[in-house]
């Protein structure tokens, strides 16, 4: 997401706890993972990905909830981990829908149309 005009954070404070609820949460700058989940799934490094990438964003402004999650899944599963998720079902598929479907059709764009559209639109 780094750009001439953007630089991300240098350091995110990181916790994993046995209290956290959900997988893992982000909470302003901070991001704090579950340790019974890890425990489980350890190799679900994607998730971390995800979350640090939500703040990695740090909007100033309002942005549309499905725009800046889109953003987040297109860096885990098209950077990080790409071919690890389906390709949206196309007679279902929306923009707007989901992160997945977001994080698809930004995938695609950046391919047909522009590489930097993912760093411009963030």
């Amino acid at each position: 997401l780094a750009a001439d005009w953007f630089r991300p954070p240098t350091l995110i404070p990181f916790s994993v706890r046995r209290d956290a609820r959900g997988i893992v949460a982000v909470s302003g700058s901070r991001v704090t993972a579950s340790a019974r989940y890890f425990e489980a799934n350890p190799h679900d490094i994607g998730a971390v990905v995800y979350a640090t990438a939500l703040v990695v964003q740090g909007y100033r402004r309002p942005v549309p909830g499905w725009l800046a999650d889109g953003i987040a899944d297109y860096v885990r599963f098209h950077k990080f981990e790409p071919g690890a998720t389906d390709l949206p079902d196309p007679a279902t598929a929306r923009h707007d829908r989901g992160s997945r479907d977001t994080a698809a059709f930004l995938a695609f764009c950046v391919q047909a149309y522009n590489p930097d559209l993912v760093r411009r639109l963030n």
